[in-house]
């Protein structure tokens, strides 16, 4: 394994508590937390809200157009997403990205409250999401393309057995102030430490990093790549329509044009329609 994939997310700890401490602002990455349930996703998400000053708020509300008031986020400088997404369509995705990149790389920030003028400040905020890693839920996320790959930090969370017996609610108190009582020691070692110099990176602190299985499922369920298999599958079944187009836009939607004609009625076709729907010209208008 590639010894990176643990000392990343370290760095992002480690770059977050600089700014923190030195109260200057530094754009970040979303940290997104995959794995099944029961792995410690929210576990370590609470941590981290301990790490960065005990405040987090909610940011689903406003990243999704659900409310204009964005006022409490600035309670907190843990901004926590956790696994509530309602819709995984590509635009909703592209939304969500837009928001990713407008709260985490920019250094002003409109803050307005209801019945209240908005006004501009600068907060120093860290993102973090969990999710279960079944195909669906990761739809969340959005399409690793150029503009969002170096903004995303995706980790695979394994399940592992607990150091120390949580079932009980006593237990599991007992296990979570253990842990709080240790972090001291852990950010003290992280004050010293230094980020290897072959993955910092000079915005961010660390380089993003992808887990290679994460990225494998997102590909799987992209809508542009999911509809060119489709019409790939009835298009070269379909000896009537293998009339080859070259170039993109117009063409491509003629090209597209011409399938459907050809494999209208078939399942495919009803696959592939929807797909086009929300990859192709419709989600730009």
């Amino acid at each position: 394994m590639d010894w990176t994939r643990k000392v990343k997310p370290i760095s992002w700890v480690k770059t977050a508590m600089t700014s923190f401490r030195s109260r200057r602002w530094r754009a970040s990455q979303l940290m997104a937390l995959a794995g099944e349930a029961g792995s410690g996703k929210s576990l370590t998400q609470n941590l981290l809200t301990e790490m960065f000053g005990g405040r987090s708020a909610k940011p689903y509300r406003v990243m999704t157009g659900g409310t204009t008031f964005n006022s409490d986020l600035f309670g907190g400088e843990h901004l926590v997403l956790e696994d509530e997404s309602e819709s995984v369509d590509i635009r909703s995705r592209r939304h969500f990205a837009a928001n990713v990149k407008s709260l985490l790389a920019s250094r002003d920030q409109s803050c307005h409250a209801k019945h209240r003028e908005a006004l501009t400040l600068q907060p120093i905020w860290r993102m973090s999401i969990s999710l279960n890693d079944d195909p669906e839920r990761l739809m969340v996320l959005p399409p690793l393309d150029d503009d969002v790959r170096d903004k995303i930090i995706a980790l695979k969370i394994a399940k592992k057995p607990m150091p120390m017996p949580t079932d009980t609610p006593e237990l599991a108190e007992r296990f979570w102030q253990t842990m709080v009582d240790e972090l001291p020691a852990f950010l003290a070692f992280l004050e010293t430490w230094a980020i290897p110099a072959d993955i910092a990176d000079s915005r961010y602190g660390v380089r993003a990093f992808q887990n290679p299985e994460i990225v494998e499922k997102l590909n799987e369920l992209n809508p542009e790549d999911r509809l060119l298999e489709l019409i790939d599958l009835q298009f070269f079944r379909n000896p009537l329509c293998r009339v080859p187009w070259h170039g993109v836009g117009t063409g491509a939607e003629a090209g597209w044009r011409r399938w459907e004609v050809s494999a209208r009625g078939s399942t495919v076709a009803e696959l592939a329609g929807r797909l086009w729907f929300v990859s192709g010209p419709a989600r730009e208008g």
